[in-house]
């Protein structure tokens, strides 16, 4: 024991050096770099399914994943991108011959779609029945601007939805936006 405390103190100047040196970057790092935020808004997607004479009970009739996952391209699809980003005039931050493809880029990369599946978190989940809940998520530096895309992101899912009802039977809608906003 007393060997290694001789080594230790024989090279305490690299030690003290190298904790200092990784104190130093690390407390740089944190404070130049800008806060992330991420906003999540809830869509609650319901699949219709047409009813007939012999059909199968409504657990079965439809594939849920297959379903979910149409809905999730459709949110992360370029054409809810191009009306997202055009609304929020998010291309002039861009180089002007593909600024909304790059813009769309953009916004697809801090975009993170997912479902949730388990039990229900608040009262007003109950009334939901067959429903799915399909979560968005947006990050941004600016927590208004992450809450304004993600708001923005599930109107232009909605409208596109129910443009497209009857080739997809299935609708959708927004029960509320954001319901969580933090510090990533």
């Amino acid at each position: 024991m007393r060997a290694i405390l001789r080594i230790i103190y024989s090279r305490r100047a690299i030690i003290i050096t190298s904790f200092l040196s990784v104190f130093i970057v690390t407390a740089i790092i944190t404070f130049t770099s800008r806060p992330t935020y991420r906003a999540t808004a809830k869509i609650f997607a319901e699949q219709k399914i047409q009813s007939r004479l012999f059909a199968l009970p409504p657990s079965l009739a439809g594939n849920v994943e297959i379903f979910l996952q149409t809905q999730m391209e459709m949110i992360l699809s370029n054409s809810v991108g191009e009306m997202t980003v055009k609304q929020l005039g998010l291309q002039h931050g861009f180089s002007p011959p593909n600024a909304v493809a790059k813009a769309v880029a953009d916004l697809q990369a801090r975009t993170i779609v997912g479902s949730r599946v388990g039990p229900k978190e608040s009262p007003s989940e109950n009334i939901i029945g067959r429903s799915h809940i399909i979560l968005v998520s947006v990050d941004a530096s600016d927590p208004h601007e992450a809450a304004l895309t993600a708001n923005t992101i599930c109107e232009k899912y909605q409208g596109r939805s129910e443009e497209h009802t009857s080739e997809l039977q299935s609708h959708s809608f927004i029960s509320y936006a954001v319901f969580c906003l933090k510090k990533k």
